[in-house]
């Protein structure tokens, strides 16, 4: 400690004397947080034990009393004067037994004592230590001590209990109680702490934490079922279990044979743990500190014990062994600079404040081994219980102890804020399946190491027959046989029926075929959304072609490109024009020409000819963002696009009663859904204008001039359309995807229609692969179950089938995956994989999104592994938008963000470093 940083410790000590006496740094921390949040217990220690036998309560009472006597922070009270806390010891606290009658028949006795451990208490009263006697029968009762941390710590607690039984004993004996004499005063000891030579120079100390958790994660925890709330109420539940002897006896044989403590290899397990959860190698964890190093201080009850940060990467080749080795040379560190308290901790970290978290770490690890001899006071059987405070001050905290029955008993503390009982559970039981592996298998590396039972996942559903599952051509052309005179599409004044679709159709067929297009061809549809855009796509798929959508209101340079990329064969635009898609060896047409023979070439029905798409042939090339700067074109076969369609008539559900809103752009995928699904059950397409698109209103006047009772949109979209108020619309259906969706959103389209749905897919898997009904009231939106033979897995980062809870890449297979990316064989084989619950040649396609499955089986989105962001419902990767900017001559280097500075307006922002002038490039 420098001169400096003593004559300021001392001041402040000789001006909290002056008014009563110091704080010990660990009392400051805990002192200023209950300042901040009031009238909370999760400060509140308490334990108990059941007694079967005679009690006296008198004598009882007597004992308790002298307890307090002998201990000062028992009948310490705590103050503010001049800006500084005090501590005031009182020469007498009047400690009460309290005694409550539980023996009624439905007397709740444990919820009698969860209510008295959950009252928070008066710091400005002393004694901050309460006693409950909960009569339960004649010969059976529970005594609970609650005691505020402020003035004692969990070594506190067991030494309460040791002396309770001593002077019970003695009084009951009529002989004096008559412990050694204590060396040193809490109050003493305190004094030592802040203004002792011996401590270390605090800005070393800093200077270490600062380095040791320099870019550490800001939150290391499980992800939450639930937002972390702006204003917690600290509410908490625990959960206990305890392990056999075996595996207690395993992990002390591997502390003996590591040199390392029965905590390390437990709490090395807990990291290892926390690492798949979290999702990452990097984990901090709060581990505690006994602060008993002088040997003076051993018989004291008080507030010694505090808690530091332990930082551990976990790495998934090392095995168990070295992991636990690694976090024996990072405990003992920090603990060689243990001296520091929380407010310092937080000063160096820089991290985020938060009211509703700690600062730092957030999980805390403990073994609790007191030695301290059992409470059983003559004549009585007694059982420790514990678990009674519903209050946390974390979100999680896993507490270990080995009772005198044996085995090891593990308790998890965790914030019902932000966890559900299931959510913990499953972390328990995960970390009692991986420890007994680790503990079997302690040199097989952490990635090969489960925290299941190792039971395989469920097999995926079984893929329907390709040769029976109709194709969507096929499932429209059934349509138009038996409906040919109903309405199909509607594009202002036109109004097609199916049988005007039907020779639409045939006619764009017969023009294809007789231009040499047929099978392995790809027609880029260089066409606005009309009724037109529909009867062409229908025509190039009955000539054996595939189609590439293209907007007409993208750059001429990209639509170029992507028909260059693509291979396209033929380009159909609305009309011949200069700025139109040019490309060498590419026959380009107008719709005008493709239909004129409309009326004379034969329909479907009256036997119209030539090559038809199987299930394996492409049906479409729709091109996404790509992170090397290169537009990624998907190949879609017709197997994925009948799956699809199939699936969603049955789930959400469609059928010929509705009529749909087409309002998305060709170019995104998910208007297939809008302009082909209503066609295979005999709906109507309602087409909306290409403005209308940013017009709430005139897509209002759509929906009410025709009953539209289904429109999609991204969230983004909805948004927008909420300013149209439409609830007034009297829709049937709505369907949200594309971008994830909030609970607050949700909410409010909830309200629009008797079946609201959220949906999810990528481009990869055909559109749409997930579902699940949106119910108001939720604290998030899952991105829902597969619909279909769609299967799903969630891999962790070890590759394992992750288990529920666990954040994973999610994998989609079966009938909706894609063929692949057109001419990129490398892209194709890094991101569809062998699947291997499927059959022969099944493949998966790693989506990149992070996600969990949930205890009911639902998914939950989470994020993204890589850098890729939605915007609009647009699969975006900004690496692709700064290689382009890094190809203009001005610019040196770019860096492209999504940001949303006004909530619901998310928009792209690019950041570029340009050259210095007269620099070299």
């Amino acid at each position: 400690m420098t001169a400096q940083n003593a004559v300021t410790a001392q001041d402040a000590v000789t001006a909290q004397d002056a008014a009563g006496g110091p704080l010990s740094r660990e009392q400051q921390a805990m002192w200023l947080r209950e300042r901040l949040i009031p009238g909370t217990a999760m400060h509140n220690l308490a334990a108990a034990h059941e007694i079967e036998g005679p009690l006296d309560v008198a004598v009882l009472t007597r004992a308790l009393r002298a307890l307090a006597a002998r201990h000062e922070p028992l009948r310490t009270s705590f103050r503010e004067a001049g800006g500084l806390p005090v501590a005031q010891v009182h020469d007498g606290a009047e400690l009460e037994l309290v005694t409550v009658d539980a023996t009624g028949a439905g007397t709740d006795w444990r919820a009698l004592a969860e209510d008295e451990a959950g009252r928070p208490f008066d710091l400005s009263a002393a004694p901050l230590m309460r006693a409950l006697l909960i009569r339960r029968s004649e010969r059976l009762a529970v005594l609970l001590l609650v005691v505020h941390h402020l003035t004692a710590d969990a070594w506190s607690l067991g030494l309460v209990w040791e002396e309770l039984d001593a002077a019970y004993r003695a009084f009951l004996h009529g002989r004096a109680w008559e412990p050694e004499p204590l060396p040193v005063t809490y109050r003493d000891h305190v004094r030592r702490r802040l203004t002792g030579g011996a401590g270390r120079d605090r800005g070393e100390l800093r200077s270490f934490w600062r380095e040791r958790l320099a870019a550490a994660p800001a939150f290391s925890t499980v992800p939450s079922d639930r937002p972390r709330p702006a204003e917690p109420t600290h509410g908490g539940a625990t959960l206990e279990r305890t392990l056999g002897p075996d595996l207690l006896d395993a992990a002390t044989r591997l502390s003996h044979q590591r040199r390392a403590s029965l905590f390390i290899v437990l709490a090395a397990a807990w990291t290892a743990v926390l690492s798949r959860y979290a999702g990452r190698a990097d984990v901090v964890i709060g581990v505690p500190t006994s602060g008993r190093d002088d040997s003076d201080v051993e018989p004291l009850v008080g507030l010694f014990s505090g808690a530091i940060p332990l930082r551990v990467a976990v790495g998934l080749a090392e095995p168990f062994q070295d992991l636990v080795m690694k976090v024996r040379r990072e405990l003992f560190d920090c603990l060689e600079h243990r001296d520091v308290s929380p407010v310092e901790l937080v000063a160096e970290t820089g991290g985020p404040r938060e009211l509703s978290a700690t600062p730092v770490y957030q999980v805390l690890f403990n073994v609790v081994r007191t030695g301290h001899a059992p409470f059983a006071p003559d004549g009585t059987s007694c059982r420790y219980m514990s678990g009674f405070v519903g209050a946390v001050q974390t979100d999680l905290s896993l507490t270990a102890t080995t009772p005198n029955s044996g085995g090891l008993r593990l308790q998890l503390h965790y914030s019902t804020d932000l966890y559900d009982a299931g959510t913990a559970e499953g972390l328990l039981g995960h970390y009692e399946h991986f420890l007994a592996d680790a503990l079997s298998r302690p040199d097989v590396p952490l990635g090969d190491l489960r925290m299941t039972s190792g039971q395989e996942p469920p097999p995926a559903p079984a893929a329907s027959a390709e040769g029976e599952a109709p194709t969507a051509l096929g499932l429209v052309e059934r349509v138009m046989a038996d409906r040919p005179d109903a309405p199909a599409v509607i594009d202002g004044n036109t109004v097609l029926t199916y049988r005007d679709l039907d020779e639409r159709a045939a006619a764009c067929a017969a023009r294809l075929r007789s231009a040499g297009l047929g099978a392995g061809d790809v027609v880029a549809l260089h066409l606005d959304r009309s009724a037109d855009l529909v009867a062409v796509m229908l025509g190039v798929w009955r000539a054996g072609a595939a189609y590439l959508p293209l907007d007409p209101g993208h750059p001429p340079g990209r639509i170029e490109s992507l028909v260059t990329g693509s291979g396209a064969a033929a380009v159909i635009t609305s009309e011949p024009r200069p700025d139109g898609p040019a490309a060498p060896r590419v026959t380009v047409m107008t719709v005008g020409e493709v239909m004129a023979g409309t009326g004379r070439a034969q329909p479907h029905g009256a036997g119209g000819g030539g090559p038809r798409s199987g299930a394996r042939d492409l049906a479409y090339v729709m091109y996404t963002s790509g992170s090397s700067g290169r537009p990624k074109g998907v190949e879609v076969p017709h197997r994925a696009v009948g799956h699809l369609l199939r699936a969603m008539a049955r789930r959400p559900g469609l059928d010929a009663r509705d009529v749909v809103l087409a309002l998305t752009s060709p170019a995104f995928d998910i208007s297939l859904v809008e302009l082909v699904l209503p066609l295979t059950v005999g709906a109507r397409v309602v087409v909306a204008p290409p403005a209308a698109r940013h017009d709430p209103e005139a897509a209002g006047r759509l929906v009410r001039d025709h009953g539209v009772t289904l429109v999609q949109a991204t969230p983004t979209g909805w948004r927008q359309l909420l300013l149209a108020d439409p609830a007034r619309w009297g829709l049937r259906r709505v369907w949200c995807g594309g971008e994830a969706l909030d609970a607050a959103l949700a909410d409010r389209l909830a309200g629009l229609a008797p079946e609201v749905w959220n949906l999810y897919g990528p481009t990869e898997t055909t559109v749409w692969s997930l579902a699940e009904r949106v119910r108001p009231g939720r604290d998030h939106v899952p991105i829902g179950t597969p619909i279909g033979d769609t299967s799903v897995l969630v891999l962790d980062r070890w590759n394992e089938p992750a288990p529920p809870g666990v954040p994973g890449e999610l994998c989609i297979g079966n009938a909706g995956v894609a063929t692949g990316y057109r001419g990129r064989p490398d892209l194709t084989a890094d991101r569809f994989v062998p699947d291997p619950s499927g059959g022969p040649g099944a493949v998966l396609y790693r989506t990149g999104d992070l996600v969990r499955r949930r205890a009911d089986g639902g998914l939950e989105f989470l994020g993204r592994l890589d850098r890729q962001v939605k915007l609009h419902g647009h699969r975006i990767e900004p690496a692709e938008i700064e290689a382009v900017l890094r190809e203009h001559g001005d610019v040196r280097d770019a860096a492209v963000v999504l940001r949303e500075d006004v909530p619901g307006d998310p928009r792209l922002v690019a950041y570029v470093t340009a050259h210095r002038a007269g620099g070299a490039r």
